[in-house]
């Protein structure tokens, strides 16, 4: 079962095009274009295509999901909560609508932090998630995309785990 992939056509929607090892630094990557929008950046800023990526969000992350619970005979309503990559508010909303999911079941802290990248699902579960997660049983599905454009979805059980504080600095 593919409970991820990556479909590598999409590899420029979100991209730093130079610094690693296919396209080194150069005296060239600092060079900064500006686009008709009027932004500038260079080749080692991530370039990132947002409605390429939102159009597959919204699509590919329901899918994933329906795909694990189809694939494991999993029972949506059995699940205690939903954690999505808080990529953007509006993308979590769709995903939560696809999915007919309840609000209650869906935490979200992207208001508060942002895109925090690969980051965001152990963020969420620190800050919005600590008290149950140390306190009681949980199912838990889990999903993420982003880079390549890759997707993954995992189903969790948790009992009683021990959640660090977040500090922030």
């Amino acid at each position: 079962f593919p409970s991820h992939d990556t479909d590598g056509s999409g590899y420029k929607s979100i991209i730093v095009e130079d610094g690693g090892c296919r396209n080194p630094v150069s005296e060239s990557s600092f060079i900064l274009e500006e686009f008709p929008d009027g932004n500038k950046s260079s080749r080692l800023h991530e370039r990132l295509e947002g409605m390429d990526v939102f159009t597959f969000g919204i699509r590919i992350a329901p899918q994933t999901i329906k795909e694990l619970v189809s694939h494991f005979d999993l029972n949506l309503l059995e699940t205690d909560y939903f954690l999505f990559h808080q990529a953007n508010k509006m993308m979590l909303e769709k995903v939560k609508s696809k999915l007919k999911l309840e609000s209650s079941k869906v935490p979200i802290n992207i208001d508060r932090f942002g895109n925090t990248s690969c980051a965001t699902i152990p963020l969420l579960m620190v800050t919005e998630m600590k008290k149950d997660l140390e306190s009681k049983s949980m199912d838990l599905i889990l999903s993420a995309f982003g880079v390549g454009l890759s997707r993954g979805a995992v189903k969790l059980h948790t009992r009683n785990i021990v959640v660090a504080d977040l500090i922030e600095i």
